[in-house]
């Protein structure tokens, strides 16, 4: 495999030694060295479509990508400092300092990981060192001068005597100022475990793009007589959606609706990452009620069957809807109207909420199928229950989350009668 490595000039020699040595016989690597880094951004966009993997030496890196707001579209990992590795660093310069005190000390990384701000936060106030009061989407242009220049006021003020730091590239500064620094590298074994992360990742995306996509298209027909008339047109707009915007895209007339075969990648795409369904929004132009399944599999039948499980479930609705049954999960009601979800943030966002346990991708697109149906504005809990079609209880369940993960807020409003109700507002961060 092919994986694409950003690095600070300073660290390239180290961190390619490490990587070559220990994984020449697994992946070839392509270094990318920068002086700042605002360089990375180019260099991401020149890249990204040539490897299969891509690796940022640190969490700065990475962030400035991000902010770009740019979708990193293959597996990628950044090499994160672990609380073992700090820990231990830690501890030597205690014990070849008896004299050492946190409090004097100024550091740079704690945004870089919660485990390290958990602990600094646990200590008392008179012990804590100075840290670096840079939010973490403030990454950009002329970081390194900016965090340089935080370190030589907090150094020349007195407030601090020593600079703990991860930025590689500011060492020459450091010392060429005689400002007493300790640069806390990860260590090797955390380095390894990180690429090996990435590498797992790459062989699920490899086994999951190669898997079998099916799909069923059904229509409840406005009028019964006018069935067949309903169908043909609806079989017209498949086959122009195909050859116009999806050519990967199968189509089939069957007895009772159409079948429909893809690649995984064309689903993700008609179905941006799972959120919207292109197809349907095509679809729902015509009259009638459109209902669509979509099933991925590592066989045929496992794809059919759960691409039956998905269309059964968007039956259950009297609205047009789409679902997807994706492994053990099913997932909808996509969107199917044009929004103005600022997907790109979104996407992100959702994917570290996941990942954290704190909203699934079904919670996800139910908050944002609901929320359409009134224009982002505003909803009640039994608003949202009617939109999909739930209970009120799985209703505030979901929206409970959602408010924990701030994609939403809550506020008590006084009606004219009875208990102040609880109203729900779309964060307007993620519209554009």
């Amino acid at each position: 495999m092919k994986i694409g490595v950003f690095v600070p000039v300073e660290q390239r020699e180290r961190i390619e030694t490490m990587l070559v040595q220990q994984h020449k016989d697994t992946a070839t690597f392509y270094f990318y060295p920068y002086y700042e880094v605002e360089e990375v951004v180019a260099q991401f966009l020149a890249v990204q479509q040539m490897v299969d993997g891509l690796l940022f030496s640190g969490y700065v890196s990475y962030k400035t990508v991000v902010q770009s707001q740019l979708d990193i579209s293959v597996p990628y990992r950044y090499f994160q400092l672990s609380a073992e590795d700090f820990y231990k660093q830690l501890l030597e310069i205690v014990i070849e300092n008896r004299r050492f005190e946190l409090q004097h000390t100024v550091l740079d990384f704690a945004a870089e990981s919660k485990k390290i701000q958990e602990w600094i936060e646990a200590l008392p106030n008179a012990h804590r060192p100075y840290l670096l009061e840079k939010d973490e989407n403030d990454f950009g242009d002329n970081v390194y001068e900016e965090v340089f220049q935080f370190h030589t006021d907090m150094i020349q003020s007195k407030r601090a005597k020593y600079v703990f730091t991860r930025f590689a590239n500011i060492i020459p500064m450091l010392e060429k100022a005689n400002i007493p620094y300790v640069y806390f590298e990860i260590s090797p074994e955390t380095m390894r475990n990180i690429v090996h992360d990435l590498f797992a990742q790459i062989e699920h995306e490899h086994l999951r793009n190669n898997q079998i996509v099916y799909g069923y298209v059904k229509i409840k027909p406005s009028h019964k007589q006018k069935k067949r008339i309903e169908e043909l047109k609806i079989h017209a707009a498949l086959l122009e959606f195909q050859m116009e915007q999806y050519p990967q895209l199968f189509v089939r007339d069957a007895l009772e609706g159409f079948e429909l075969n893809t690649t995984y990648e064309t689903l993700v795409s008609l179905t941006n990452h799972f959120n919207a369904c292109a197809l349907l929004n095509e679809l729902v132009k015509q009259r009638g009620e459109i209902h669509i399944g979509w099933g991925v599999g590592r066989t045929i039948s496992e794809a059919q069957m759960n691409a039956k499980n998905a269309l059964d479930y968007s039956l259950h609705n009297d609205f047009s809807s789409t679902y997807i049954q994706h492994e053990e999960e099913l997932i909808g009601p996509l969107l199917y109207k044009e929004t103005t979800l600022h997907s790109n943030e979104l996407l992100r966002q959702s994917e570290q909420w996941q990942k954290d346990d704190r909203l699934t991708r079904d919670q996800l697109n139910k908050v944002l199928y609901a929320f359409s149906t009134v224009d982002y504005t505003k909803l009640t809990s039994q608003q949202f229950a009617t939109a999909l079609n739930v209970t009120v209880r799985t209703a505030n369940r979901i929206l409970k989350s959602a408010v924990e993960v701030n994609l939403v807020r809550v506020e008590e409003e006084k009606g004219k009668v009875g208990r102040p109700a609880n109203v729900y507002y779309f964060n307007a961060h993620y519209l554009a």
